[in-house]
Formats: C-alpha cells, structure tokens, sequence
C-alpha cells in the first residue's frame, strides 16, 4: 500500500498540476481503504486505459500488484475535475476477529 500511494503522489507531482492532495485511510470490514485525491487538471482515464497503455502503465501495474494482494485501485478522473483514486487491501489476520471488532 505504501508503494501504491507512492506511485499516487508522484503521478500527482508530474501530471496534475496541482500542488496539493488529499490522503485519507480507514479500516472497513477487515480491509484498509485509502483514497488520494487532487483538484487538479484530471484526464479522461477511458483514453488512458484504453488507447494509450503506455502513458497508463503505472496506474495499470498499480491495479494489477493490489489484485494480486486481493485488493484493487479505482482511479476517477474527468479532465478539469481532479482525480480520486480509491485503494484497498485486506488486512492479514483480521478475518478471524468477531464483525464488531473488525471496523
């Protein structure tokens, strides 16, 4: 996860021109869910993902390695609306505790 928000804010640093971002954590039912947000200048991610696989090889290698952990990365963008980017990943050892204990 540490690697993944990395990658995050680095795509923030050279892409959104913006210089600011937002990072927020929680545990939900056994997992953690971070989400880094920026207002910056967004881009329309149906194009990156789709006509352009090397300019969205970092988002797609960031999606692929969180799979592999159980987990997956959400990127929302729109151009001039920012982007939000939603990762989660489950938390080891937290399927055995009882559901009220898991937040």
């Amino acid at each position: 996860m540490y690697r993944a928000v990395r990658e995050l804010l680095i795509n923030v640093s050279r892409h959104a021109v913006t210089d600011s971002a937002t990072i927020e954590s929680e545990r939900r039912d056994g997992r953690i869910v971070i989400r880094v947000c920026d207002s910056g200048v967004g881009f329309d991610t149906a194009r990156v993902f789709r006509r352009n696989r090397a300019a969205g090889l970092g988002l797609i290698s960031l999606q692929e390695r969180l799979a592999l952990l159980g987990g997956s990365a959400e990127v929302h963008s729109e151009p001039g609306e920012g982007t939000h980017c939603m990762l989660t990943a489950p938390l080891e050892g937290t399927e055995s505790l009882p559901a009220e204990r898991r937040q």
